[in-house]
């Protein structure tokens, strides 16, 4: 279809300098000066000519920008559309310097306050650096109205600054992010994730618009690609659309969960090296390096760039910054990887696909006397075994169940000291890695960590902040959850609620916000054939799409092959730190581990240090599903729900409870955390497969609540149990409680039977004056 090519109207210089004026004035909150540089590249014709300035008022850079576009025709002038550094003033203060020598780079970026979506048209035949049609122009404008409503409308970003660049369409979307590599890798994930869902082979989000500096043209300027023939005109680049929250003042910046739940559904594409040869990683000029690899020498980069006349300024991130080897109008970058790989980048999207490849073969491939001699690392045995014992390291037999010391490793041949606990007798025993397990830390024996020792100046520098919240307001990296409620309820399906909101980083009950990244599930109770099942059902009811979560959910099935929690860990040797921001245990009971007492608090507090150390191993946030006690519920804390051990109320950081409200298949979700402000409790019911918020649930109405009169003896029963606990700092007989308490026989003796029971009392036979062997009782640690 062919458009009709519509009248247009040539804005003059004082109309142009007012445009440009106030689009520069939008990209500052009211009332602050930032500085931004001003870039004209190819003035007067001079295709490697870049005239460039730096200015703090938007004014000023209008007038001195417009005047020079009028006198010197440039192929476009640009803006750096992040604020840079206040220093950067000084280097050219309020005007345009001729032949600039250096320009802004992305050290120089002091904060990064916007996200740019560049859409570009696809020119017919293939054709690239020329003007656009009317045609090609409508193809942009339709991308960006796919690419804002998809941002907008699906994922929940505010409205973005629309401007016409003279061929596409630039969509600014407000946000507020750290100058980091970090903040960097989130905003091409971002643009990744966009093009994947709304490019089209007509109009493509243009994906090199990630780094800090980036410039877009200036608007009031004309945009001079190519010549200006027949339907290919230059245009001059204007504002289309400013939203009024942005008019009136630059606020309310998308948030970096919103921007991390866009960027977790980008998916990669890993394409090989062109032409690339085996055994070359990925170079065809066959030289490799040293480092994680099998590589012999190390390709020396700086020398590389000076013997071939490149002049390079090295980032603080180890790259050396260039004038690009393809186009050498604006900046480009070379790299190396920690095992030695070395690779080109340049941001331009007239270099996309240009790469390490065919730069090396512009400038002249490495010689040997660009390499540095390494010697060849050291290749441990080669082993069948996925897992080999170290020596020294404490192992359990899979037969018995004993745990030994590994006095000797050859191949897969180890020597186990084991010791005889009640008589101290040792013995060696070969046996093959096959019949061994790692022990985990909890086994006896095994070694521990080093403590941590810090001076508070010390341990506030190397620990400034908080982890970062994984469920806003309930659990951090690094924290572990109990998620607790009678049998048969929905645990586990609530479970896979979590897991597929953190997975696409969605909203937990429209209350609490997620950061997105890949999750793990462990499960031990379901047939594996179910969980697809399961899973996929939930995801349904959540109106996600399969690709946004198939490649980001990972499942461990244990019911053919248990686990301990102590034998966990030895699954996760091989996995890199924070490949999993969020893991959970469906369920506890299964991985208890042999002879394990959940209600022993012994066995519980080495159930849950066992758990921290596989938190710290996968460094991400973990949780498990658990049963809660017999009996009503609706007395308890939050943190006595859990049955077992009163351990674990001290050991989880956050626990998640689920109780029967006073109204028929209603209930209440109840939290108790570590590390955020107390939560409010919130009313539940559980809608197949979903459980689902209900505002009309009064939550203080907990099933099995008790009667006023039955509160008041409560209140009695526990003034009885704080006096006989405050008596008993020492063993203390039953007279001798009645004296210093002044209950009565029955009072006294019904506390001492609850305190037993909540083991909070202990007791001991002693030998008092005239009464041998008489009953003594002493509060336990559990009640301090």
């Amino acid at each position: 279809m062919t458009v009709a090519a519509q009248p247009r109207t040539i804005p003059g210089p004082a109309q142009c300098k007012q445009d440009a004026a106030r689009f520069v004035s939008l990209l500052s909150p009211p009332g602050q000066s930032e500085v931004r540089e001003a870039r004209i590249i190819a003035p007067s014709g001079k295709e490697k000519r870049i005239d460039a300035g730096c200015f703090s008022d938007p004014v000023k850079m209008a007038e001195a920008v417009i005047a020079h576009d009028r006198l010197h025709n440039p192929k476009g002038d640009y803006v750096t559309v992040n604020p840079l550094h206040p220093a950067m003033h000084a280097r050219i203060a309020d005007r345009i310097k001729e032949w600039a020598s250096t320009t802004a780079n992305d050290g120089n970026v002091l904060v990064r306050h916007w996200l740019i979506a560049d859409i570009d048209p696809t020119r017919d035949g293939g054709v690239v650096d020329v003007a656009a049609t009317d045609t090609e122009i409508q193809r942009a404008q339709d991308g960006a109205e796919a690419a804002r409503a998809w941002l907008c409308g699906t994922m929940g970003f505010g409205e973005p600054i629309e401007c016409d660049s003279g061929n596409g369409r630039y969509l600014l979307f407000p946000i507020d992010l750290p100058n980091d590599e970090e903040s960097t890798e989130l905003i091409r994930r971002v643009l990744l994730a966009t093009e994947q869902h709304v490019g089209t082979p007509d109009a493509h989000v243009d994906l090199t618009m990630f780094n800090a500096a980036r410039i877009i043209r200036l608007m009031g300027t004309t945009n001079r690609k190519g010549d200006c023939i027949g339907e290919r005109v230059h245009r001059i680049a204007k504002l289309i659309y400013v939203p009024d929250y942005l008019e009136k003042g630059w606020s309310e910046p998308i948030s970096a969960e919103r921007l991390k739940a866009v960027a977790a559904l980008a998916v990669e594409e890993k394409k090989p090296p062109k032409n690339a040869k085996p055994g070359t990683n990925g170079h065809t000029n066959g030289h490799t390096s040293n480092g994680a690899g099998n590589y012999s020498r190390r390709l020396n980069l700086p020398r590389y760039l000076a013997t071939r006349g490149v002049k390079y300024s090295e980032h603080h991130d180890g790259s050396y910054t260039v004038d690009c080897v393809n186009h050498d109008d604006h900046a480009a970058s070379f790299n190396q990887t920690a095992d030695g790989a070395p690779g080109f980048h340049c941001f331009h999207n007239r270099c996309v696909g240009f790469d390490w490849e065919q730069a090396s073969t512009k400038l002249g491939k490495p010689t040997d006397a660009d390499y540095d001699r390494i010697e060849k690392p050291k290749q441990p045995p080669a082993s069948g075994a996925g897992w080999i014992p170290a020596e020294g390291e404490t192992v359990k037999a899979k037969d018995r169940g004993n745990y030994g010391t590994v006095v000797c490793v050859s191949g897969t041949s180890i020597t186990v000291r084991f010791v005889n606990p009640e008589d101290g007798n040792s013995c060696e025993k070969d046996m093959d890695v096959s019949e061994l397990e790692p022990a985990g830390t909890g086994a006896p024996g095994a070694p521990k960590k080093p403590i941590l020792r810090f001076t508070f100046r010390e341990m506030a520098a190397v620990y400034p902040k908080l982890d970062p919240p994984v469920i806003q307001g309930l659990l951090r990296v690094r924290e572990f959850m109990n998620v607790v409620s009678v049998a048969k309820v929905g645990k586990s399906w609530l479970c896979y609620y979590f897991l597929l909101c953190i997975a696409t980083g969605r909203m937990i009950f429209d209350r609490f916000a997620t950061t997105p990244g890949r999750v793990l599930l462990i499960d031990n109770e379901l047939p594996p054939a179910l969980l697809p099942y399961r899973i996929r059902t939930v995801a349904e009811a959540m109106g996600i799409q399969p690709d946004e979560y198939q490649d980001r959910f990972d499942i461990f099935s244990l019911r053919h092959s248990p686990r301990s929690i102590y034998e966990l860990s030895a699954e996760f040797s091989g996995v890199p730190q924070e490949t999993y921001i969020f893991g959970m245990l469906d369920a506890k009971y299964k991985a208890l581990g042999p002879d394990a007492d959940e209600n022993s608090n012994a066995d519980e507090a080495r159930w849950y240090a066992e758990a921290c150390s596989l938190i710290d191993l996968l460094g991400s946030a973990f949780g498990t599903t658990h049963h809660s006690t017999k009996g009503s519920q609706s007395e308890k804390r939050v943190v006595d729900i859990g049955a077992g051990g009163s351990s674990q109320a001290r050991a989880a950081d956050t626990h998640l409870v689920i109780r029967e409200a006073e109204e028929e298949g209603a209930f209440v979700l109840g939290a108790a955390v570590r590390s955020f402000a107390p939560v409010d409790p919130l009313g539940l019911r559980f809608d197949f497969p979903l459980w689902v918020p209900d505002e009309s649930i009064d939550p203080t109405k907990l099933k099995g609540q008790k009667s006023p009169g039955e509160e008041k003896q409560d209140g009695r029963d526990r003034e009885a149990e704080n006096e006989v606990l405050a008596a008993c700092q020492t063993w203390k007989s039953r007279p001798e409680i009645e004296t210093d308490t002044g209950l009565g026989k029955s009072r006294r003796d019904r506390a001492i039977a609850r305190l037993m029971k909540a083991n909070l009392l202990q007791t001991e036979k002693q030998d008092r004056p005239r009464n041998p062997n008489t009953d003594v009782f002493r509060k336990t640690i559990h009640a301090n």
